[in-house]
C-alpha cells in the first residue's frame, strides 16, 4: 500500500512538473509574439517619422503675418521737371529750369485725401520754391466732396490742367497771361498768380450724363492772405462723353486789390472787378485730338476777350505728337488805339516726342505779337516726370 502511495505522488509531481514546463514554454511564445508585435509597431512608427519628415522639408514655409500698415505707406510722392531753352524775340535767350512740382498725396482711407504740392515758380531770384497747394478732400456722401485749404481753381480746361500733360509751352494768355522780360512788358491774364487760391469747393460728382458740378468761395488774393472782405465765388459745370470727349462751362466773380504797378510811393490800394465767364471742349489725339476754349471777363478795369483753338494728331503706336494752337486775346477790349488797345496773337507749332514713360522732349515755334511788340519764341524743352 505503501509502495502505490509512493507512486502515485510521484506521478502527481510528474504531471505537475510537466505542466509547469509546458506553462513556461507558452509564456514563452507569448513574449516573443509581443515583442515580435513590438518590432513591428516601431518599425511602422519610424516609417510613419520618415514621411512626416519629407512632407514637412517638401511644405513651404508659413507665410510671416503682414506687417501692420505705417502712415507712410499711405503716401504716395509724384511730380516733373522741365528744362527748357528759349530763343526770344525781343527779348535775350536764355536758358531755364521752366517748372518743378513735388507733389506729396496722402490716400488715409477710402474718404479722405491731402495733397501738398511744392513747386519752383520761375522768378528773377531762382531759386525760388513756394507751397503751391495745401488742400484736404473729404469724400462724405457717394456722390459728394468737399476740398478745402490752399486749393487749385477749377476755370475751364487749360487752366488747371496739369503743364505736364499740355502739349504747347504755355497756358493760354487769357488765363495765365504772357511772362514779361526785362527788355518787354508782360501781359496779365485772369489767373496771372498762379491757378491756386485758399478758401472750399464743394463738388457734386456726375451720375450717368449729368455734369459734375464744383461750386467754390475763396479769397481771391491767390496764394496770399486776403487783403480785403470780399471773396470771389465761382461756378464749373463738366462733362464727360465716350472716347475721351469732355466739355463745360465755368464762372467766376470776385475783385482784387493791389496798388498798381509803376504807381508812386505812397499810393493806395486799388480794388478792381476780376470775373469771368468761360467755355471749354477737349478730347484726346486718338488719333486726332481737339481743344478749344472761349473767355470773356472783366480785369483791372478793362473788358477782357481770348479764345483758342488746337488740333494735335498722334498715330496709333507713335511716340510723337506734332500740334498746332492758335490763340488771341484782347485785355483792353472797346479801348482805342491810343489808350494802348492791342489783341495780343500767337500761333504755336510744336512736335513733343515721348522718349519714354519717364521722360519727354519737345521742339516749339511760337509767332506771336501785341501790337509792335514780339513775343515770338523758338525753344526746345525736356520733361522729366516720375
Amino acid at each position: 500500500m505503501k509502495r502505490h502511495t509512493i507512486w502515485l505522488v510521484a506521478i502527481l509531481l510528474f504531471c505537475l512538473a510537466a505542466g509547469a514546463q509546458a506553462q513556461t514554454d507558452a509564456l514563452d511564445a507569448l513574449k516573443k509574439q509581443v515583442q515580435q508585435l513590438q518590432d513591428q509597431l516601431k518599425a511602422a512608427m519610424d516609417q510613419i517619422k520618415a514621411i512626416e519628415a519629407k512632407q514637412a522639408a517638401a511644405a513651404p514655409a508659413a507665410p510671416a503675418a503682414p506687417a501692420a500698415p505705417k502712415w507712410y505707406d499711405k503716401v504716395t510722392v509724384s511730380g516733373y521737371w522741365q528744362a527748357r531753352y528759349e530763343a526770344r524775340e525781343d527779348a535775350r535767350d536764355d536758358f531755364v529750369m521752366r517748372r518743378m512740382y513735388l507733389h506729396l498725396i496722402g490716400n488715409w482711407n477710402e474718404r479722405a485725401q491731402s495733397v501738398l504740392t511744392f513747386s519752383r515758380i520761375p522768378a528773377s531770384n531762382d531759386p525760388n520754391i513756394e507751397l503751391e497747394a495745401a488742400q484736404m478732400s473729404y469724400r462724405f456722401a457717394p456722390d459728394w466732396g468737399v476740398t478745402f485749404g490752399q486749393v487749385y481753381n477749377n476755370f475751364g480746361w487749360d487752366t488747371w490742367e496739369s503743364s505736364s500733360k499740355r502739349l504747347p509751352f504755355d497756358r493760354w494768355a487769357a488765363g495765365e497771361g504772357v511772362a514779361g522780360r526785362p527788355e518787354r512788358p508782360g501781359i496779365r491774364g485772369i489767373y496771372f498768380a498762379g491757378p491756386s487760391d485758399r478758401g472750399i469747393y464743394v463738388t457734386r460728382y456726375a451720375r450717368g450724363n449729368e455734369p459734375t458740378v464744383i461750386a467754390g468761395v475763396v479769397n481771391g488774393n491767390f496764394r496770399t492772405g486776403d487783403n480785403n472782405n470780399n471773396k470771389t465765388v465761382s461756378l464749373d459745370l463738366r462733362f464727360k462723353r465716350p472716347n475721351g470727349m469732355q466739355f463745360g462751362a465755368s464762372w467766376m466773380d470776385g475783385d482784387y486789390t493791389e496798388v498798381p504797378p509803376g504807381s508812386a510811393a505812397g499810393t493806395p490800394p486799388v480794388t478792381f472787378p476780376r470775373r469771368a465767364l468761360g467755355l471749354y471742349f477737349h478730347t484726346e489725339p486718338t488719333p486726332w485730338g481737339f481743344q478749344a476754349e472761349f473767355m470773356d471777363g472783366e480785369l483791372f478795369g478793362s473788358d477782357v476777350r481770348g479764345w483758342y483753338g488746337q488740333v494735335a494728331y498722334n498715330k496709333p503706336g507713335s511716340k510723337g505728337t506734332p500740334y498746332v494752337r492758335y490763340e488771341e486775346f484782347d485785355p483792353h477790349r472797346g479801348a482805342d488805339t491810343a489808350n494802348g488797345h492791342r489783341t495780343y496773337t500767337s500761333l504755336r507749332l510744336g512736335y513733343a516726342y515721348q522718349v519714354d514713360k519717364n521722360n519727354e522732349v519737345t521742339l516749339e515755334l511760337q509767332d506771336a505779337d501785341q501790337g509792335s511788340i514780339g513775343y515770338g519764341t523758338l525753344g526746345a524743352q525736356w520733361q522729366l516726370a516720375w
